[in-house]
């Protein structure tokens, strides 16, 4: 039914459109009729009333306040049917004097269109033909769909097989014609190769570093949230040890202070009773002098308040970190303009960031308020090797650089050793790609430098796997190049005698004329 109400049917336009004969105009007297003809008189003076109403914009205004109906409920609305009193008939003499007909349907149209539309407008359907019709409609899609899909990938297989069989034919002829001509090149071709090898060198040490970095900067992020938890926890712990330290120091210092004073005062005491046993006589008849009493040192309340700042200070730097460890461990998902964003807690109480952005990829259907990292990191991987496998499967050469940069993201939202494990291995297989298109370049300069460049990058690229197929694959082409080098060296091994005679040769240049002349002479 939505198929049928969204169609678009082509409009028919008449080859002449129809116009009233000249004779009939002049005879015709027609009228439309009266524009409230057949309402009662109640009814004539209610419409009257309402076209004759005018509007303000605060009128406007207050009707816009009302919420418009939906289009369901306006779809199911029922209207009532207006049926006027008595209904309008033209009067006898505009009958009588009138001889206006109504044009024809079809006019304009020629006999075989005119019937066809005829029998068109004679059909008749009910519910089960059109249900039919849907059906076949639907079928007749899927097959389509279904033959469009299969031609697609019948077309995408054989693309792939006359690419392989003309990588395979162009190599061929790549290394018999490379074998063909080696012994023909010069000094200036083999510069330009090694030229370019430095720069396809460079170009792979660009790339393994790159490599490099993005794991170096995996495992320095790891090693960052690692330090910043212990730091946090030395930072803990150290505030607790100076504020225990600071609190003994302060209350050695406060006993020592007050150690030295009673014997300041003790020494003042003995001065002073010894000053005065010296002006007075001794007499054994009077009694002895009474010990001193001891004092007790009243606490002080300055060790107090300083142990109940530093418990203050401490119980905040724990909730502070406490905070800021929760905060680091929410996640959160936005959707945002058909992009799920995700964000990430700062090492802070408060305070987000974003980390990233997924084009395409739908939210959860079943949201919340905090994700975890288990939860959201999952999205991300999913959405960077997806990218990276879309990268990959494009016709021509591949965007290496956007795949290993896709790869590396990845990476970097791996939750378990099986997702980087997947990872690490799709990026050697782009790097063993790499290293056996440029192994390709090098062979097909057709030199002795060309090929030893070759093995070495093909030897490379074995490392990069551990399948049987590829490692023999790499093995034979190994062993192709290596053949190409025993002939090469043959042929050069040849050529060389030849060399070496012409140089005497050209050295005895100069006397071969003086011994010319005196042949000249005897002949």
């Amino acid at each position: 039914m939505k198929d049928l109400l969204k169609r678009q049917f082509d409009s028919e336009t008449p080859q002449a459109l129809y116009t009233v004969p000249q004779a009939m105009r002049e005879t015709s007297v027609f009228s439309a009729p009266e524009f409230l003809a057949g309402l009662s008189t109640e009814d004539a003076k209610r419409v009257k009333g309402l076209l004759a109403n005018t509007y303000s914009a605060e009128d406007l205004k207050a009707a816009a306040k009302v919420p418009p109906p939906s289009r369901a409920e306006l779809i199911q609305k029922k209207f009532d049917v207006v049926v006027p009193e008595t209904l309008y008939t033209v009067p006898q003499a505009m009958v009588e004097a009138s001889a206006f007909t109504a044009p024809d349907r079809l006019a304009g149209l020629n006999a075989d269109e005119a019937k066809r539309v005829k029998a068109l407008l004679a059909n008749t359907y009910s519910e089960a033909d059109l249900k039919a019709a849907a059906e076949k409609a639907a079928a007749e899609k899927a097959a389509a769909e279904k033959a469009a899909a299969e031609k697609a990938a019948a077309e995408k297989a054989a693309a792939e097989k006359a690419a392989a069989e003309k990588a395979a034919a162009e190599k061929a002829a790549a290394e018999k014609a490379a074998a063909e001509k080696a012994a023909a090149e010069k000094a200036a071709a083999e510069k330009a190769a090694a030229e370019k090898a430095a720069a396809e060198k460079a170009a792979a040490e660009k790339a393994a570093a790159e490599k490099a970095a993005a794991e170096k900067a995996a495992a320095e992020k790891a090693a960052a949230e690692k330090a910043a938890a212990e730091k946090a926890a030395a930072e803990k712990a150290a505030a607790e040890k100076a504020a225990a330290e600071k609190a003994a120091a302060e209350k050695a210092a406060a006993e020592k202070a007050a150690a030295e004073k009673a014997a300041a005062e003790k020494a003042e005491a003995i001065k002073k009773a010894a000053a005065q046993q010296s002006e007075v006589e001794v007499s054994y008849d009077a009694e002895p002098p009474k010990p001193e009493k001891k004092v007790k040192k009243p606490s002080d309340p300055m060790d107090t308040t300083i142990k109940l700042i530093a418990a203050g200070v401490a119980f905040f730097m724990i909730l502070i970190v406490g905070a800021s460890i929760s905060n680091s461990l929410k996640y959160y998902l936005v959707e945002k303009q058909g992009a799920l964003q995700i964000w990430k807690g700062k090492f802070a109480p408060l305070g987000k960031k974003r980390i990233a952005i997924l084009p395409g990829v739908p939210a959860p259907e079943e949201p919340k308020a905090i994700y975890s990292q288990d939860e959201v990191y999952p999205l991300a991987y999913e959405y960077f090797i997806d990218k990276a496998d879309a990268l990959m499967d494009v016709s021509g050469i591949p965007d290496f650089e956007g795949i290993q940069t896709a790869l590396k993201t990845a990476l970097e939202f791996s939750a378990s050793d099986e997702m980087q494990r997947i990872a690490f291995d799709r990026l050697d297989t782009i790097d063993r790609l790499t290293l056996t298109y440029k192994a390709d370049l090098a062979s097909s300069r057709g030199t002795i430098e060309g090929f030893q460049t070759a093995i070495g990058l093909l030897n490379d690229a074995g490392k990069l796997t551990s399948d049987k197929v590829q490692k023999e694959m790499i093995a034979q082409r190994i062993a192709a190049h290596e053949a190409a080098i025993e002939t090469l060296t043959e042929q050069t091994a040849e050529n060389q005698p030849e060399v070496e005679n012409s140089v005497p040769a050209v050295e005895n240049e100069s006397a071969a004329p003086q011994a010319t002349e005196p042949e000249a002479e005897t002949h």
